[in-house]
């Protein structure tokens, strides 16, 4: 029975040396949470055992539930028949085992249904569920949707949007590509427009959008008409549906179980997601959170990829001995773990600094909020109470250095 986190001794030894304890120690509110939800843990040992725990629980179902039936998954693929999308018949098991055991909000506050963790945790999780179906990953990996919307989104979009979202009742996705931008997005032409009630609706095509035949799309439209410039963009909200049409699905050389597909919007209602004409930097900042996930998924792809040669190598025999025992192959073995092992710590080596970047701005912001004193360092360098190391209280100052 493989346990994708408990037979990585690698990605084991990442996570005893994860340096949370600032992040968590925010992230928690001093661990007040606990007061309010009994799965919020006490302190910072006991969340770190709760992490573990979770890891353990994701290796198992990517190992064991996921994993045998990815080749089925890629064979099968995602379908489209008469403007709908269907999932491979394993696809949808395997996402309904993630949104059963409470996985599918993991980096959404617990008041709407997640269990806030930290990014890093998030993304050892992508890893493993990508090492097992990197396809899958498009599922699970997406839950960047539903973090957008806790972030931007005021009280009722929160309401409306992520307890289904959080539940695994809805699938999300980000449409932003369109045939004439694609990394180019300050060239965006989807249209969006208000009614003489102010309620917005949105006109126009976006192109290779992962999960597009999603319940909730986060979509970059032009609400400025006469402003041709990323000033002209805002960042919406929308349930898919009738008025958002999947025109067809792209056919791909591999993640064949995840729908790649062309959406067009017919008059489709939309709700403005944070403030107007910022939608350009708003989308930056859920791609720096993509980058992660991507490159989590390269990895798990990277170590499944590691440990299928390694198979083979320990059984193909040539020249009467195993070709593992011969240098060229084992030396080029090596090599695939010193690259494994160095990539992957960088990418926790960023994450974590991800969660604090994250983690310092909120607190910033609640300080705002409060009316309490504060200031900027002009300096990547941040000074923090002996306490917070401690992980006893917030952040008690942050000073600008001139």
């Amino acid at each position: 029975m493989p346990n994708y986190f408990l037979d990585n001794e690698d990605l084991q030894f990442q996570f005893d040396r994860l340096d949370l304890r600032q992040v968590v120690t925010i992230q928690e509110k001093e661990f007040t949470d606990s007061k309010k939800f009994e799965d919020a843990p006490t302190d910072f040992e006991e969340a770190m055992d709760l992490y573990k725990s979770a890891l353990e629980l994701v290796g198992d179902i990517a190992g064991n539930s996921v994993a045998p039936k990815a080749k089925e998954v890629d064979k099968q693929g995602a379908n489209y028949l008469d403007g709908k999308v269907t999932f491979a018949a394993a696809t949808k098991e395997a996402f309904n085992k993630l949104a059963e055991a409470g996985l599918m909000g993991v980096i959404i506050p617990r008041e709407y249904g997640g269990i806030n963790f930290p990014a890093t945790i998030y993304m050892m999780m992508i890893e493993m569920i990508s090492r097992a179906d990197a396809s899958l990953m498009l599922l699970f990996g997406y839950q960047d949707v539903g973090e957008t919307i806790s972030r931007l989104g005021t009280e009722e979009q929160k309401q409306e949007f992520l307890l289904k979202y959080t539940s695994g009742e809805y699938i999300g996705g980000t449409a932003l590509t369109e045939p004439g931008a694609g990394s180019d997005l300050q060239s965006i032409k989807l249209k969006a427009y208000q009614d003489s009630e102010g309620n917005w609706y949105l006109n126009g095509v976006k192109q290779f959008i992962s999960n597009g035949n999603g319940d909730v799309l986060i979509v970059l439209a032009r609400s400025e008409p006469n402003m041709h410039n990323m000033f002209g963009l805002s960042l919406f909200v929308c349930h898919g549906g009738e008025k958002v049409e999947v025109t067809r699905i792209e056919d791909k050389m591999g993640l064949n179980g995840s729908p790649t597909c062309e959406l067009y919007f017919n008059d489709a209602p939309a709700q403005l997601l944070g403030k107007r004409r910022q939608g350009l930097f708003n989308v930056l900042y859920i791609l720096n959170h993509a980058r992660f996930s991507v490159a989590a998924q390269a990895l798990g792809i990277a170590e499944s990829a590691y440990e299928e040669a390694m198979k083979w190598a320990k059984e193909r025999v040539q020249f009467g001995k195993k070709i593992y025992d011969m240098p060229p192959i084992a030396n080029m073995l090596f090599d695939m773990r010193v690259q494994l092992e160095s990539n992957r710590t960088l990418l926790y080596a960023g994450a974590q600094w991800l969660d604090r970047r994250n983690k310092l701005e909120e607190h910033i912001e609640l300080l705002k909020e409060e009316g309490q004193p504060f200031s900027e360092e002009k300096e990547p360098t941040w000074k923090f109470s002996q306490s917070i190391m401690k992980g006893k209280s917030y952040l008690t100052q942050v000073k600008r250095e001139n």
